[in-house]
């Protein structure tokens, strides 16, 4: 009978460790299935794209290099020939990326309509892909195709949407030089000034 009594001894003090253990088996399972789910989400484009939605993008400041700047007056007579809408005009170079812009242009071009202004875009994309850029942007206005980047390196548009004001006549009255995603160039008084003074 002793035993049997010695026996049980180890056998309770065994069934005690591991009932001891429990909420620390408990908490390493959980642990590592939380583990598991972080590394599925961060590879699944759907849950990526849901939390991007949260954050504005994030753009670096756009660095202007001055001796790169075009000088008022430029003309863009001959490159701007396929606009037949009278001026002036709002140039925004769009390059080839509708998410890439985070501005509001849409914003900007109905300014535009109700100040008088045509809004041109100018895009390094070809015909097929502006439409879709148009399309995705909401926005429908004339387009100065730049597949080369070689108007937008003579303006020196280092970021998508920087706007570019022009006489009627294609040549440069003003340009845009704040960086601000909520810039809006109707709202500027220095573009306004210009805008009177080409009216």
């Amino acid at each position: 009978m002793q035993a049997g009594v010695s026996e049980a001894i180890p056998l309770q003090k065994s069934r005690r460790t591991v009932n001891a253990n429990r909420p620390y088996m408990l908490a390493c399972v959980i642990l590592t299935q939380c583990i598991a789910l972080v590394l599925l989400l961060r590879q699944d484009d759907g849950y990526q794209r849901w939390r991007a939605s949260f954050n504005p993008p994030k753009t670096a400041a756009p660095v202007i290099v001055p001796s790169a700047e075009p000088r008022m007056g430029m003309f863009l007579k001959n490159e701007a020939s396929s606009v037949t809408a009278p001026g002036p005009y709002l140039l925004i170079p769009v390059k080839n990326c509708a998410s890439c812009i985070a501005v509001d242009i849409k914003g900007w071009i109905t300014a535009a309509q109700k100040q008088g202004v045509t809004a041109v875009f100018l895009a390094s994309a070809n015909r097929e892909q502006t439409a879709k850029m148009q399309k995705a942007l909401k926005v429908n206005c004339p387009v100065i195709y730049d597949p080369g980047n070689k108007i937008a390196e003579r303006l020196n548009a280092q970021w998508a949407a920087r706007a570019y004001l022009f006489s009627k006549e294609w040549r440069l009255s003003w340009k845009q030089k704040n960086f601000a995603v909520s810039f809006q160039p109707f709202e500027d008084a220095e573009f306004l000034h210009t805008l009177q003074e080409l009216k």
